[in-house]
């Protein structure tokens, strides 16, 4: 099974008498590990004495005891550091897609087998800006664990971050460094996918701003995906299909004739696909007014993800503005606030009612938030 499996995805099996290993493209490899853990049931996670983590219980297991639970914490603590830097939160998949390749990459430095040179990125398409960031927590990253990251593997890393998808919009500077960084090719690949939709469905897509931005900010990582065969797994897949039969099949007929107008050479998958119609589909869907929160955090992205997730599913009524670190707090307007939910104590006046929280949001603080909710 194991060897029919990677045969597919273009690997080999070796067997030796040193022992029975796999060879082929390194992010192939990495690919397929991340792969197999997407597709593990999800759930919410229960932290046992241990530090928050936003790995569900199984994959946080599977890594923990093949790579040891100190090193999955600091993997986590270092990519919650780069989604902070750049300004970004990823979504769950991509989340567990950095988290898997960074072990594998410290794995392979720690017993010196190193990826081979070339074939990452194109230098020239890196972003300056972006890279600069995350090589500087990388290298904090890397004098924690005392293995130094060569070269290569920082670019594996960039180009897993520029291909991963965010799990909200960022903000606006960030969106406009991603306006000015992005490749023409890829800016016209979204506005003519918007206009052909458009057309498609009768709906004037182009008025909405807010899916232009994150259509583009998704289109902008699955071109690098495809690019260099980052693959990413859609959990709605099947259902994706079942539900909005018809609109899928129009951003796949749209879509697909764009490929081959801009990136004839490079497969786009059935999950990238689905992906796309449900941002068309999620613009479908009525706007009605709610309640801004703002999510304040001191621990890292990475817990504050937890609490955003309990606010989500508790609260579904209350739109998340953002999730910001407390030190970002001093700086940002909240007139567009109804309520920030914090999980450390304000030092400082601010003009907006807010609640101090537990990363776990407990039945307390759940009938505290309703309780400012009411005032």
């Amino acid at each position: 099974a194991v060897e029919q499996r990677i045969r597919e995805a273009g690997l080999t099996l070796n067997r030796t008498r040193e022992g029975t290993y796999i060879t082929g493209r390194e992010l192939t490899i990495r690919n397929e590990v991340a792969g197999v853990l997407n597709k593990i049931h999800h759930f919410d996670p229960l932290p046992r004495n241990e530090l928050p983590t936003r790995l569900n219980e199984e994959n946080r297991m599977v890594l923990a005891g093949i790579y040891g639970i100190q090193s999955l914490r600091q993997v986590e603590q270092c990519v919650g550091e780069i989604e902070e830097a750049i300004g970004v939160v990823l979504g769950d998949i991509y989340y567990i897609n950095i988290v898997t390749h960074i072990l594998i990459a410290m794995e392979r430095m720690r017993s010196r087998r190193y990826i081979n040179p070339g074939g990452v990125m194109d230098p020239k398409l890196i972003n300056p800006l972006i890279y600069k960031k995350i090589a500087a927590c990388v290298q904090t990253f890397s004098q924690a664990v005392q293995i130094t990251f060569p070269p290569n593997e920082l670019l594996y890393i960039y180009t897993h971050f520029m291909g991963c998808g965010v799990g909200e919009l960022p903000k606006r500077e960030v969106i406009g460094q991603t306006l000015q960084s992005t490749q023409p090719e890829v800016l016209a690949f979204c506005e003519e996918l918007i206009q052909q939709m458009e057309a498609e469905t009768q709906v004037r897509f182009t008025e909405d701003a807010n899916l232009f931005y994150s259509l583009l900010l998704h289109i902008n990582s699955m071109i690098t995906r495809i690019q260099y065969n980052v693959r990413i797994v859609c959990l709605l897949r099947e259902k994706t299909v079942a539900e909005f039969p018809q609109m899928y099949a129009q951003v796949k007929s749209a879509v697909l004739e764009l490929k081959k107008k801009y990136y004839p050479k490079h497969f786009i998958s059935e999950d990238e696909l689905c992906y796309l119609c449900l941002y068309f589909q999620l613009a479908l869907e009525p706007k009605t007014p709610r309640r801004r929160v703002l999510l304040v955090f001191s621990t890292g992205i990475g817990t504050s993800h937890l609490l955003k997730k309990r606010v989500a599913t508790v609260f579904p009524e209350l739109e998340i503005a953002a999730v910001i670190s407390l030190r970002q707090l001093k700086n940002r307007d909240v007139s567009d606030l109804d309520l920030i939910l914090t999980t450390v104590g304000l030092d400082f006046e601010i003009s907006c009612p807010s609640v101090t929280v537990s990363v776990l949001l407990d039945p307390k603080d759940i009938e505290e938030v309703r309780r400012a909710l009411k005032e």
